[in-house]
């Protein structure tokens, strides 16, 4: 069977599609599997950290390195860590991760330190 070359010209057109479509399924497979380790990856150091924290009485806190693994697992370049007053609405950032020296820029902008800062309830912040 003699085939025209525009016959010939569809199938390869046919097989072009297939193979970007193959490539289209290999290269979501290939981020999915990525996704899935990175999901795995934080799990674990959820789970380490969860086991690390429970481990240490409240007094012992350290506040600092929950703000630096909060700020791992989201991705985060900054993260601040408060705690709420006991009236429930105050609170006090009791740390900071990031880069120190825009912590402190921050700071001398703002007028005031924000470590130990407490802050008041707003009701516009609220909405």
């Amino acid at each position: 069977m003699k085939q025209t070359y525009e016959e010939l010209e569809k199938k390869v057109k046919e097989l072009e599609s297939l193979k970007i479509s193959h490539l289209i399924k290999n290269n979501d497979l290939n981020r999915t599997h990525e996704s899935l380790s990175e999901i795995e990856n934080i799990s674990q150091k959820i789970l380490f950290s969860a086991n690390e924290f429970i481990e240490k009485s409240p007094e012992n806190f350290d506040y600092e390195k929950i703000a630096q693994t909060i700020s791992e697992i989201s991705g985060a370049k900054y993260a601040v860590f408060n705690v709420f007053d006991d009236n429930g609405i105050d609170f006090t950032s009791v740390a900071i991760s990031g880069i120190n020296e825009m912590v402190f820029k921050a700071s001398s902008i703002l007028g005031f330190e924000i470590i130990n800062k407490r802050w008041k309830h707003d009701p516009v912040r609220l909405k």
